[in-house]
Parts: C-alpha cells; structure tokens; sequence
C-alpha cells in the first residue's frame, strides 16, 4: 500500500543573518548560521587542537563536548590505529589514519573518555558500524566495555579486520561509534594501493573541492540551526515531536588557500519516493581549513506534521551526488 504524503507547505528557512530584511516580505535566503564551521570530524586532544590552530593561525575554537548522559561523561578523543587480533599494547599504538593494503590487518579504534569517578564498578556497551569507501555498512559490532569505580578518564577500544594483511581494499572507511543508541563520535581512515596510491569511490570525491565526505547525520530542530554542540543525532523522530529534519554534511579537503564558494543541492524523498522538496544551499570554506561541516532542514515550525515512514536525502554538489542517508518518522506512542 502506497504512503500517501500530505501536502502541507513546508517554511523554509530563513538566513538567520538576513532576518529582518526577508521575515515582513516573505522572502526566503539560505542559512548561514552554525551551518559552516571549520573544525575536525572527529575530537582532537588539547595538544593536538592547540598545534592545528596555531599552524594554520585559526580563531581558537570552544573544546567539543559530546556528553555521554548514561557515563556523565565527554569523548575527548577518537584514534585509530593498525594490529594484529591479540590487540596492541598502549605505548606501542602508532596512531595515524592512513594505512598500506599490503600491511594491514586488524584496523582498531580507541575510544578516550573523561568523566566523573562512578564510584563503583560501570559497565556499558559500546556499539561499532563500519562504512566502505561506497559508503555502504559492511560490519557491525558490539563491545562491552567498563569504568571501575576510581576511574575519571578511561580508554576502550575494538577492532575489525583479518589476521592476515592484503585483504583491505584501498579507499576512505568510517566508523561510527555509539552509546545508549546515540552516535558520540565517528572517524574515518584510508587504505593506501601497494604503490601508496589512495582509490577513492567516485562518489564520494569532490574534485571542485579536492575533498571527500567523511559523513553525512541528521538531527531534529526548530526554525533555527541547532549550535553544533547541542545537537542530537540520530536517524529515528517521533512524529509527536519533530518538527524539522536537518541534514549535516562533514567534509575532509586540502587547504583552499582562499575562499571558496559551492553550492550543495539536497532532495527530501518521502516514503512513497516522490520529491517533497529540493534546495539549494549555497556555502563557502576559508583559506586555513581542511575540515568543515554544513548543515540546512526542512519541515514545520509545529511538531506532529510529518507522515510516518522512512524518509531519503540525497546531497549533490556541482551536479554529483556525494551523500545521501535516510531517518524514519515513528508514529505516536498512543497510535496504532
């Protein structure tokens, strides 16, 4: 049976730094606000994050904060690195994000943690799922995990891979980390050729930016963007209480040396596939930056309109889709 979508029209954000120069005409702009941010796609140690604004003479960013409601803790800092099963020892972990193919076996992440001392045993689960250079899921996993009771600050980690190397294909890979179902960190890392050569899938290169995606997320929000810190990922809204759908796009790119413009176009595709909505956002990356994110949504400024189903967005930048994801609409707890 075919979902039947209503048509109700949408408001489409307004650029929160033309507001009152479009609200009394009706106009509409793209958003600009906590849509571009430079920074890295995954946490960065003190050290580390003082040495990239200082190299590249940035504004010094706010610490991120991605707090963990179930450990009243924050991540600090996600790592990859390459081993065999038996694991690594920690001062013989070589952290990097780019391996040979004809060397790797297991690839490991390690989790860093801060928090308040549990005072007693804590033990949780920690959710893996691993992305190909397609962008497709090939893995995922669980790994339970604990913080003894003393403890205020931790590390966890987990593997995917084989006991023998060569069985990686080249490419860019990610993985998501999870916690209590919520998303708390993602990384991402390449598979170099035996000559050393990167093979990136087509469809997630940008040439026009000499960049790639390294992943595309979706949080609920209002009128306004969300600040990046206060966002709540995930890809399930209840219809009770979504209002808009906001897509957020993170980038990895080489250095601009200017500012550079680009536009994305993004198609909302409802659950019985027709296009309730297309956009274009129009964005820039400064001289300096090598990472980026950029957000806009689409919906109502009243909670309770969007149908239930699954739900599509397909991200384009210069006519080639670079991303696309889907979140499902639940219906109302009371509701059969």
């Amino acid at each position: 049976m075919t979902t039947r979508i209503l048509r109700l029209t949408p408001i489409i954000f307004i650029n929160m730094l033309l507001v009152l120069l479009f609200v009394s005409s009706g106009l509409t702009a793209p958003l600009s606000a906590f849509n571009c941010r430079q920074g890295p796609s995954q946490p960065l140690s003190s050290s580390d994050r003082d040495g990239f604004i200082q190299q590249n003479s940035l504004p010094r960013p706010s610490a991120p904060t991605i707090y963990i409601p179930s450990l009243k803790g924050v991540v600090t800092q996600l790592k990859i690195f390459e081993g065999g099963q038996g694991g690594v020892a920690d001062d013989q972990r070589n952290y990097q994000n780019s391996f040979s193919s004809s060397s790797s076996r297991f690839i490991y992440w390690e989790l860093n943690l801060s928090h308040p001392a549990p005072g007693r045993r804590l033990e949780f689960a920690i959710d893996e799922v691993w992305y190909g250079p397609d962008g497709s899921e090939f893995a995922r996993n669980t790994t339970s995990s604990h913080i003894l009771d003393t403890w205020s600050t931790s590390n966890h980690y987990s593997s995917w891979g084989w006991n023998e190397p060569g069985k990686w294909k080249p490419g860019t890979y990610r993985v998501d980390i999870v916690v209590g179902g919520k998303k708390i960190t993602s990384g991402s890392f390449v598979i170099t050729g035996a000559g050393g050569e990167t093979v990136i899938t087509s469809a997630y290169q940008i040439p026009s930016l000499r960049g790639r995606v390294t992943s595309i997320d979706f949080y609920e929000g209002g009128l306004d963007a969300v600040p990046k810190e206060q966002r709540q990922y995930s890809s399930q809204f209840s219809r009770s209480s979504a209002r808009a759908i906001w897509w957020e796009l993170n980038l990895d790119y080489a250095d601009p040396g200017r500012k550079l413009d680009f536009a994305i176009d993004a198609v909302y595709i409802g659950p019985d596939g027709s296009v309730l909505s297309r956009q274009t956002h129009n964005s820039t990356i400064h001289a300096g930056w090598t990472t980026s994110y950029h957000s806009r949504g689409w919906g109502w400024k009243e909670p309770g309109k969007w149908e239930a189903g699954t739900y599509r967005i397909e991200l384009s930048i210069n006519g080639k889709r670079v991303a696309s994801g889907t979140y499902q609409i639940k219906k109302n707890e009371k509701q059969n």
